[in-house]
């Protein structure tokens, strides 16, 4: 049942790459409520096509993280890294969920925005989930 949930997880971030490579080279699909905006309705920030591959690049190798510590994916590094790079996903991940306090996560102040229903709906528990995945695979593993 572990292996399903975190097999599960693993899918989800590799898809989640998916989705930033598809916006990196011109997707709109889903762009709207990606990035947090003001309560007046502007973007707070407008991300870069080099920064929407990096975020690509980061999920892949979180991805890879996951999936290796999970014994899903043959041991490539020295265990010591793979073991590191999950706590840090899960430390990321984690302080995602809480947030900046003023847009994403539990404690944002801005809300009544599409990307804050999304925030509150979606990106938020999938980051928690995602945070236990990772605590999960670091203690099970």
């Amino acid at each position: 049942m572990l292996d399903s949930l975190l097999l599960l997880a693993v899918c989800v971030l590799a898809l989640l790459g998916i989705i930033h490579l598809f916006w990196a080279f011109g997707g709109t699909w889903g762009g709207h409520v990606a990035v947090p905006s003001s309560a007046a309705g502007s973007p707070a920030f407008r991300p870069s096509r080099l920064a929407t591959v990096a975020v690509a690049v980061a999920l892949f190798v979180a991805t890879s993280l996951l999936a290796t510590q999970a014994n899903l994916l043959p041991q490539r590094f020295d265990e010591t890294w793979t073991l590191w790079g999950c706590r840090l996903c899960a430390a990321v991940f984690g302080l995602r969920t809480i947030g900046d306090f003023r847009y994403v996560g539990l404690f944002r102040s801005v809300r009544g925005t599409a990307f804050a229903a999304y925030d509150s709906r979606l990106f938020t528990p999938l980051c928690f989930l995602l945070c236990l995945a990772y605590t999960t695979v670091l203690i099970a593993y």
